[in-house]
């Protein structure tokens, strides 16, 4: 395991745009373009994805990516970064 995780987190109900990421745009997922900017530097940096949407990690595992299964509601910032190190490390 590297030492750099790099965390894409993509809800699937967005309060601004609900589905916004997985909204197909020029004939791919919106989220494609995220995953094709992190292909190149996926060799140095640990690389997953956090998600509630069963296309988005479908997309994310097609690009080889990890998945999370759980996307982090809580508003508390620590609580967050626990819940995020604890799927992490498991």
């Amino acid at each position: 395991m590297r030492e750099t995780l790099l965390l894409i987190t993509a809800k699937h109900v967005s309060t601004r745009v609900l589905g916004k990421n997985a909204v197909i745009v020029g004939r791919r997922r919106l989220i494609e373009y995220t995953f094709d900017h992190v292909q190149g530097i996926s060799n140095s940096v640990d690389v997953a994805v956090m998600t509630d949407c069963p296309t988005i990690k479908h997309t994310a595992e097609s690009y080889g990516l990890t998945v999370l299964d759980e996307v982090i509601d809580d508003p508390s910032y620590a609580a967050k970064a626990r819940r995020m190190t604890a799927a992490v490390e498991e």
